[in-house]
């Protein structure tokens, strides 16, 4: 599987933990927490990618971003915690334009206990995340409404 996910009630977010690169599970990964923000209502999401690998590629990056901007509500927040500083600090500013750009608000980190405090710092508590946006039924499939 290559992931985890789970429900953090004490920071109120869905933390998702990866430790291969981007590929299907990566594919597979972002549905679940899509319909994990869903499902809890939290408007945090920490995602953690914790091996070499990931953020290389810009094309992928604008991908994923735009998959996940495309499919949650606006007001939801996301760290990600890139584990490989030096593979990707070129594209950690290219990852928080892309989220800004399409009405995400991300902000990329190297220590996951800055994400948390980042993520800490915005209102606690849920919100009414099933949108006017449908679950995506393709892996591939983005909304071309934003």
């Amino acid at each position: 599987m290559g992931y985890t996910i789970e429900l953090d009630a004490k920071l109120q977010a869905v933390v998702l933990r990866h430790d291969h690169p981007i590929g299907d599970s990566y594919l597979e990964s972002r549905d679940f927490l899509i319909e994990k923000m869903r499902e809890s209502g939290y408007r945090r999401a920490l995602v953690v990618l914790e091996g070499p690998g990931f953020g290389t590629n810009a094309f992928q990056i604008h991908d994923h971003i735009s998959y996940l901007a495309t499919h949650l509500p606006r007001g939801v927040r996301v760290a990600s915690v890139l584990g490989v500083q030096e593979e990707v600090d070129e594209s950690r500013g290219f990852a928080e334009v892309v989220g800004s750009n399409r009405g995400l608000t991300l902000k990329v980190f190297y220590d996951e206990e800055q994400a948390v405090a980042w993520l800490n710092s915005s209102p606690a508590g849920t919100m009414n995340v099933e949108a006017d946006r449908e679950l995506p039924t393709n892996p591939d499939e983005v909304d071309d409404r934003r």
